[in-house]
């Protein structure tokens, strides 16, 4: 903090040990706790920076998308101890498990838009219908990506939810029934004919993770 700075705090009331509290706290607030800190530095933070490298100027959707999904995913956790934390870090290992496979498995099947070289010696319509294939099979890409993150994410839900269901029955068991019965209605929808498109199993996995995250992390927890 630079002299003039300085003086113009302690001129105001402040003491020189409160000044550089002040000078300080932005640092130190950034994170909750030590925990916090430690999961956003040594694995989101890492998540992050792989996500981007992966995914280059010429995959912008994927980079999007990937994004999008490792955002919404860490809001389904919202506490800040250590359980939380650790939580939080199997969730993300889906985007790192096998030497982040499955992100440079989606970087493959991106489909590419139409450029001017393509499209420059078409017709209006021809260009228009090239456009609307384009924009079809982005949708459907979109959706596939979404689907395989959340299915994956599905599978440790339920794991966790086996893991404690057992030994919670008694002590919890409003908290394991109220699983049960949307883990039994999620699978019963999945194929029912209202829940056919992948568009529509995204809404479904991702309805069922936010909404019932928060129970399963109370059992877990207890």
């Amino acid at each position: 903090m630079n002299r003039k700075l300085l003086n113009s705090f302690i001129a105001g009331g402040l003491s020189v040990p409160l000044v550089f509290a002040s000078a300080q706290c932005g640092k130190l607030d950034k994170y909750k706790n030590e925990d916090a800190k430690n999961f956003n530095e040594q694995v989101r933070d890492k998540t992050l920076s792989q996500i981007k490298k992966i995914f280059d100027k010429d995959h912008p959707e994927s980079l999007k998308q990937a994004l999008k999904l490792e955002d919404e995913i860490n809001k389904w956790i919202f506490g800040n101890d250590k359980a939380d934390f650790e939580i939080k870090k199997e969730l993300l290992s889906v985007f790192s498990a096998n030497d982040y496979k499955l992100l440079h498995d989606m970087k493959k099947s991106e489909p590419k838009a139409p450029n001017h070289e393509d499209t420059k010696n078409l017709k209006k319509e021809q260009q228009e219908a090239l456009n609307k294939k384009y924009k079809k099979e982005l949708a459907s890409f979109v959706d596939k990506f979404k689907l395989a993150v959340l299915s994956d994410e599905f599978n440790i839900f339920e794991s966790k939810y086996k893991e404690v269901a057992q030994k919670k029955q008694t002590s919890h068991k409003k908290d394991v029934e109220k699983l049960e019965k949307a883990l039994k209605t999620f699978k019963e929808s999945l194929n029912s004919e209202k829940v056919k498109s992948e568009g529509n199993k995204v809404f479904a996995y991702g309805d069922l993770l936010k909404e019932n995250w928060p129970t399963l992390l109370k059992l877990v927890k207890s």
